[in-house]
């Protein structure tokens, strides 16, 4: 659906579910392999590329657009968000501007991760911090493409 009405450029083996909220998708790419679950909100006028085999759960914000506190005018800035391969954003957490999750990265549900996070470290907290190093032998895929998730 989203692949048809918003032409989203989305990977073989890709899906995302029902409910999610886009405001710009040109600057857009998701790559093979991906599931983003239900009800997310994406205000991504800066950006956002997510890699092979993420798992997005549901429920969370990413924001790659911020005003700038500093601009008496309170203009726009842009900054692109990079989730890579294998890495896992869990249920209602919020990614800002400019942040970059790490090849086999987690981010435990409900974290706020305000800077980048390491290839396979675990964040969690608001702000997100780490809390532990994730194994980098990461076997399985993410292909569960039955069906439309939670119309």
């Amino acid at each position: 659906m989203y692949k048809k009405l918003l032409n989203i450029p989305i990977g073989k083996q890709s899906i995302i579910w029902a409910g999610n909220k886009f405001n710009d998708v040109s600057s857009l790419s998701i790559a093979d392999n991906v599931i983003i679950g239900p009800n997310n909100v994406f205000l991504i006028r800066g950006g956002l590329k997510i890699g092979n085999n993420v798992n997005v759960s549901g429920f969370s914000f990413f924001i790659s657009q911020a005003h700038d506190v500093n601009d008496p005018m309170g203009h726009t800035s842009l900054s692109e968000i990079v989730i890579k391969d294998d890495a896992w954003v869990a249920t209602n957490s919020t990614i800002l501007p400019g942040v970059t999750i790490g090849k086999g990265a987690v981010v435990c549900a409900g974290a706020v991760v305000t800077k980048s996070v390491d290839d396979y470290a675990v964040v969690a907290g608001n702000p997100a911090v780490k809390i532990k190093e994730r194994c980098p032998r990461i076997d399985y895929r993410l292909n569960d493409v039955s069906g439309i998730k939670w119309l």
